[in-house]
């Protein structure tokens, strides 16, 4: 019986910052710092400046939609509108080099998280406006945006300067999140693989920094199942969790930690994560360690004379072990589904045409044992295939894919030529 080494390793790492982009409406500074060259505020107005969280954090940092007013952890998303009310009677006799368009967010200490500068877009708007020359001086809007990940509530400052435009203005923003443990991870690994599996721990915002003691831990427990009903403890640890700062209390509190399985034995895993800190709830993560289907594909002819050849045989092997025995709906049992289809290269670009698709689906109670073991013969019929427009000496192969339980898990192509009946046919009057 073969032996697998499973070990565990933990490292509790500080978050990263990632840089992020923000901004939102700004008012008229009383007494604005511009450049009178450049100074087109009588000509633009700003119709609108809009700030929105578009997609709200969930768990794993997967997103969900979000409508609501209130800024949320998650992608965020900011435009604005230039109005241009310029007629053709009063374009400024200047040559316009140079504007600032900058909006900068830094966090409530004053750490620049993101810069987002529309100068070079403006700029280049503005003159070529001021070089048209059609007479159609209309009104117009140009919408300028920017989407951007925000992974952290907390308060935050954000600036913005449209020198232009007179605008030298900053603002406070609140941004909220939830607690949570959010995890980053492959769930699905084939053998002999490692697994890498990070948590992240936040406290979210707003939050009580008081309920913490800066005692808090997580307790990591492994799951191993046994069968369709039981689960047996293989491992467990205990480790500190860092959630309060009292140096940034206006920010969430966060903590990662990274667990390691090098190289664990097939089979299913949870991973479960408890902490300390009532606010943040416990937390299941499941992990599928798979077999590798190990299959073949042959042909029993690399060419076929199509005057004689109906149909070819296709022998294909397969065995494959975990996780076969757990089916998923809507099949009751496993189910494999095998496709031929037979592709033809139409140019240089290696784009292929179809002329025959046939598929096999293995719907059986005896795939349902401990090792899957299969080899058969499938008869192809060629009388079913699209033969207009094939000529003797095209490029053709016929791609052979398994799928199993709804997922690709072989694919391969195997050459093929034709003696197409026409060419035949013509070779004998000759």
């Amino acid at each position: 019986m073969r032996k697998s080494i499973m070990t565990f390793a933990t490292v509790l790492c500080c978050a990263i910052w990632i840089p992020m982009s923000f901004t939102a409406c700004v008012d008229y500074d009383d007494n604005p710092v511009y450049n009178q060259t450049s100074d087109l505020s009588r000509f633009f107005n700003v119709d609108s400046i809009n700030l929105r969280t578009i997609k709200r954090y969930t768990q794993d940092f997967t997103v969900e939609e979000y409508l609501g007013e209130k800024m949320y952890a998650g992608i965020q998303y900011v435009w604005y509108n230039l109005e241009e009310l310029m007629t053709q009677e009063e374009i400024p006799q200047i040559q316009l080099n140079a504007l600032t368009a900058l909006c900068t967010l830094c966090d409530a200490y004053g750490r620049e998280c993101s810069h987002f500068d529309a100068s070079g877009k403006i700029l280049e708007e503005v003159n070529d406006y001021l070089e048209y020359s059609s007479g159609n001086w209309g009104s117009s809007k140009s919408l300028y945006s920017h989407s951007f990940n925000l992974t952290r509530g907390g308060e935050y400052v954000f600036k913005t300067q449209f020198d232009f435009l007179r605008i030298n203005k900053q603002e406070n923003v609140v941004v909220y999140d939830e607690p949570s443990i959010r995890i980053k991870g492959d769930p699905i690994i084939k053998t002999g693989g490692d697994a890498d599996i990070m948590a992240h721990f936040n406290t979210g915002y707003p939050y009580d920094i008081n309920s913490l003691k800066d005692e808090e831990y997580t307790k990591v427990t492994v799951y191993k199942q046994v069968n369709d009903s039981m689960a047996a403890e293989i491992w467990n640890q205990q480790y500190p969790l860092h959630l309060k700062d009292d140096t940034y209390p206006l920010l969430a509190g966060i903590d990662s930690l990274e667990v390691k399985f090098e190289k664990p034995q097939i089979g299913a895993y949870a991973i479960r994560f408890e902490t300390s800190w009532d606010a943040i709830k416990t937390r299941d993560f499941f992990l599928s360690v798979e077999d590798t289907l190990r299959a073949s594909a042959t042909l029993d002819k690399q060419t076929y004379d199509l005057l004689n050849d109906k149909s070819a045989c296709l022998r294909v092997k397969m065995d494959y072990g975990y996780p076969h025995i757990a089916a998923v709906k809507p099949d009751s049992i496993p189910t494999i589904r095998i496709t031929a289809t037979l592709l033809k290269e139409i140019n240089d670009n290696n784009t292929s045409d179809t002329l025959f698709t046939d598929t096999l689906a293995l719907v059986n109670d005896t795939l349902a044992t401990k090792d899957l073991l299969y080899e058969e013969d499938w008869i192809l019929e060629w009388t079913n295939m699209k033969t207009s427009g094939l000529t003797e000496g095209d490029s053709t192969f016929l791609q052979v894919a398994i799928v199993f339980n709804g997922r690709k898990q072989f694919e391969t192509k195997i050459p093929v030529s034709f003696k197409p009946t026409a060419s035949v046919r013509n070779k004998e009057d000759d």
